[in-house]
């Protein structure tokens, strides 16, 4: 992720390797397969998972392992052990699959940058950025904050923030166990630019009562309306209008966070067709993109804690008798020359969009796994 945080505005490029999973068939795979290191002895213990999904296991005794109920798609697996480096592979798969994963050892570099060990003030500021600023932020919890490391750079005035092991969140606001390999963390102050790097798996946690797991629920449903997923699948499905979605083209922004130099956003007059954002490529995927960055409203309502004059958006139309809706305003900017989309709003490139405003200000207290929604 790359966001820019002048103020309260925020820029986010998911970078999150969640890659989408293309649906070409009802019935679910198995992918399987044994863990070797680089002298082909197998490695019992090694955890192995699919990006973004509630999909994890761990190689047993002799290496071997099994992902269960799989919905033929496209993936990145990933194995991680500690004292070898990270293991990713994109895997499509209509049909079940073995596959040979080789861990090689880590290399310990030598560097010039001293990392220190945990620090109390550079974790709140890493916490603030990292899970975000929202509702369901204040309910999440790192539970090993201990395997974060930190290194300020004076001259530069940057954070940077590397981890051990993986992080373990625990949303009680969504009802998620979130295993979270982070790979990278950079916030710069002086360039107002976060970004970071990581891989995500999902377990559901077990309400200890009724109302605690129907509030999860509804803050599930809350969190998913409005986001980046939840938006494509209303464009693939030709929904925009019902799903409370009001698109336009915006004339005088074509850069991921270009201020307006208190010009205003001028979107167009009238509001984009869903055939004119996105194209069928064959039965199952569609092509989405457009010339220009658009501007996106959420009609449905306005997100509690969230406003849109935070984002510095001075929208102005580019007439007097149009009236712009209200709701959570998000710009999103193409970074890709094509994005390939399915049915359930799931898109590949995972970095090729910029998000601003309302979509960029939710972080990973807001997430949800793949398989929601659908």
């Amino acid at each position: 992720m790359k966001i820019s945080y002048r103020h309260i505005k925020l820029l986010l490029i998911l970078t999150l390797l969640f890659i989408a999973r293309f649906s070409v068939a009802q019935s679910t795979v198995a992918i399987g397969g044994t863990v070797r290191d680089d002298k082909g002895e197998t490695l019992p213990g090694v955890t192995v998972f699919l990006s973004g999904t509630k999909a994890i296991t761990a190689a047993d005794n002799n290496g071997k392992f099994t992902l269960n109920n799989i919905a033929p798609g496209s993936y990145t697996l990933t194995a991680r052990f500690i004292g070898f480096q990270t293991f990713t592979q994109a895997v499509a798969v209509t049909k079940d699959v073995t596959l040979d994963v080789k861990l090689l050892p880590s290399v310990n570099q030598l560097s010039e940058v001293k990392i220190t060990a945990y620090s109390e003030e550079y974790f709140q500021k890493f916490r603030q950025y990292f899970l975000g600023t929202t509702l369901n932020a204040d309910k999440c919890g790192i539970l090993n904050k201990d395997v974060l490391h930190f290194h300020f750079n004076k001259a530069t005035n940057t954070l940077t923030v590397t981890a051990d092991d993986f992080l373990e969140i625990e949303n009680k606001a969504l009802g998620y166990k979130i295993k979270y390999l982070l790979q990278s963390f950079q916030l710069n102050d002086d360039e107002k630019l976060l970004s970071y790097q990581g891989q995500a798996s999902f377990a559901e946690l077990k309400p200890e009562t009724p109302k605690e797991a129907k509030t999860w629920k509804e803050n599930r449903q809350i969190a998913y309306q409005g986001s980046i997923y939840h938006f494509l699948k209303s464009i693939y499905l030709n929904k925009l209008d019902k799903d409370g979605y009001a698109v336009y083209s915006i004339r005088n922004k074509t850069k991921p966070g270009e201020t307006d130099d208190g010009k205003g956003i001028r979107p167009s007059r009238r509001p984009l067709k869903a055939d004119s954002l996105m194209k069928m490529i064959d039965g199952d995927f569609k092509s989405f993109n457009h010339s220009q960055s658009i501007f996106v409203v959420y009609t449905i309502y306005e997100a509690e804690g969230y406003s849109n004059t935070d984002s510095e958006y001075n929208v102005k139309m580019t007439t007097k008798w149009n009236t712009f809706p209200k709701g959570q305003y998000s710009m999103l900017n193409f970074l890709a020359p094509e994005i390939v989309v399915d049915k359930h709003g799931y898109y590949s490139p995972p970095n090729a969009l910029a998000l601003e405003g309302h979509m960029g200000w939710e972080q990973i207290a807001d997430l949800n796994p793949l398989e929601y929604g659908n």
